[in-house]
């Protein structure tokens, strides 16, 4: 059988330069959401690059984010609301 690979998206928290992320990993930098988009992001600063990270969200600072039983959920200042269910989601600092 053969491997699908990552298929889930990882909350890694905020942005740290001397760590080394992965594809679908999430990051927070400078107030905005970011992926990574390859396979290995590496030096390579959120924002900068759109072919190694795709934003995902506006200024977080106009999201409200909870936790809840491995629920993350992020309220938008406008009402609108997404929830994400990760597993071990505490574990990640969110």
């Amino acid at each position: 059988m053969k491997s699908l690979g990552k298929v889930m998206i990882t909350p890694q928290g905020a942005y740290n330069s001397s760590k080394t992320y992965t594809y679908l990993d999430i990051v927070i930098y400078e107030n905005y959401s970011y992926a990574c988009n390859v396979d290995e992001c590496v030096g390579v600063t959120p924002g900068t690059d759109p072919t190694k990270w795709v934003q995902l969200t506006g200024n977080t600072e106009d999201y409200r984010m909870t936790l809840e039983n491995d629920t993350l959920t992020l309220i938008s200042i406008n009402g609108y609301s997404t929830s994400v269910t990760f597993k071990n989601a505490a574990n990640y600092g969110w």
